[in-house]
């Protein structure tokens, strides 16, 4: 009787033993079925990130070299920013040493009769092989600015309010000083000034008849324009 039950522990003990071994086995199977699985799921998903291409900044495509379901190979877009507009400029060696970075510039474009005010935000430390600086003229957010149009710049060298202004041409060199040709009455008048700040095309001017409107001679040249007839010279306008 003894021994039966000895033999019926040792069975139980061997069937504990089995079912122990057994779960185990499963726990060490469903363990390695999570880790395959995660290690598949990430190798899947580094795949598909493979294939998807992402741009490291924000902008427009403004060029697309493939089509869908063209294998990509090299550079297959090219993406602009739209918010960091720039204008690259060239600047004559003779006018270098008038700007500074910071500088307002007066841009207008074809594209849009409205003018824009940008900043000079580079000038180039060596001239070019043709003698010019460039320069580089940050530009506002707009939506009237577009990528590749042609702008002229305008760097504004210092601001004056309420001044007039002549081209520079129109000035009249003597001995005793500095003169504009005034039209009055279908006749010419040489009046006095005093000249002020200058740029490359305009200078300022100051004197007791120099007014806002005044009519005068684009080109003082009044020795040439002396020998010419008075309706050579209506003709020839500049007024």
């Amino acid at each position: 009787y003894k021994s039966l039950i000895l033999d019926k522990n040792n069975s139980l003990k061997d069937i504990d033993n089995s079912i122990q071994s057994l779960d185990e086995n499963i726990k060490d199977a469903y363990k390695k079925l999570q880790e395959f699985s995660l290690d598949g799921i990430k190798e899947l998903n580094d795949k598909l990130s493979e294939t998807i291409l992402k741009a490291e900044s924000d902008g427009k495509i403004t060029e697309l070299k493939v089509n869908v379901g063209s294998v990509a190979n090299g550079t297959i877009a090219t993406i602009q920013s739209t918010n960091k507009l720039m204008i690259s400029a060239k600047v004559q060696d003779y006018d270098i040493t008038k700007i500074s970075l910071g500088q307002k510039v007066k841009v207008t474009t074809e594209s849009s009769d409205e003018i824009f005010e940008g900043t000079l935000t580079r000038i180039s430390p060596t001239a070019s092989t043709e003698g010019d600086f460039e320069v580089d003229i940050k530009l506002p957010v707009s939506d009237k600015l577009f990528i590749g149009t042609k702008a002229k710049a305008e760097i504004i060298l210092f601001s004056k309010p309420n001044v007039i202004s002549v081209p520079t041409d129109a000035i009249l060199e003597k001995e005793d000083g500095s003169y504009i040709i005034k039209k009055e009455n279908n006749t010419f008048k040489e009046i006095k000034i005093t000249k002020g700040e200058t740029t490359e095309f305009y200078t300022e001017i100051n004197g007791p008849e120099v007014k806002e409107g005044l009519e005068i001679l684009a080109n003082a040249d009044w020795d040439f324009l002396k020998m010419q007839s008075e309706e050579s010279i209506n003709n020839n306008g500049g007024f």
